[in-house]
């Protein structure tokens, strides 16, 4: 055998290894918008478009930016914005508006509020909702609780039923009295 086939083969045995380690990862936005790609001082120098399959320079990528290069250029993204399995093309939410409602519940005793066809969430000292959404939440003090509604394009909040019984909420907060009484919400949409 000739001298020369062994490092050659050795090479293109390295070579088909290097490109087998190689990931390709796809740019995925929650907007369905472009990600930007940063230079070493922070600047923008590129736009990658949702979709773009790309694959990092993993001697040059760190815990959180990925190493690319799009259309000629090279720069870092954040790996929030890289998923291994292609995303399936971007559609924009249904849902075109949110209403929200504080729900005041006073008394003796534990509660227990759960809400159908939105989310709980704490009043916080402005007056919004915050923190963690629930779909249940349990206390035994007086709590205002935000109940925030998505309401589907071409839709309209019928009415609320708050343990079985129609409201028609004309006002944005809601006041509820009681003892120890397991609370249930549910919007109700035309």
């Amino acid at each position: 055998m000739k001298k020369w086939i062994f490092p050659v083969l050795v090479l293109l045995l390295v070579c088909l290894c290097v490109s087998a380690l190689a990931e390709v990862w796809y740019v995925k936005t929650p907007n369905g918008k472009t990600v930007n790609m940063r230079d070493t001082s922070r600047k923008v120098v590129g736009h990658i478009p949702y979709g773009t399959a790309l694959v990092p320079d993993s001697g040059k990528c760190t815990e959180l930016v990925a190493y690319v290069t799009y259309n000629g250029v090279s720069g870092y993204v954040s790996w929030n914005y890289l998923v291994q399995d292609e995303p399936a093309p971007y559609k924009k939410s249904s849902s075109s508006k949110k209403e929200a409602a504080v729900v005041e519940v006073y008394g003796e005793g534990q509660y227990s509020v759960s809400v159908t066809g939105g989310v709980l969430q704490f009043q916080n000292k402005k007056g919004k909702a915050s923190g963690t959404k629930y779909s249940e939440v349990k206390f035994d003090d007086p709590v205002s609780l935000v109940v925030t509604a998505t309401v589907p394009k071409k839709q309209k909040i019928d009415y609320w039923l708050i343990n079985g019984v129609k409201l028609q909420l004309k006002s944005k907060t809601l006041a509820l009295v009681g003892e120890d009484e397991d609370i249930t919400i549910e919007i109700v949409y035309k």
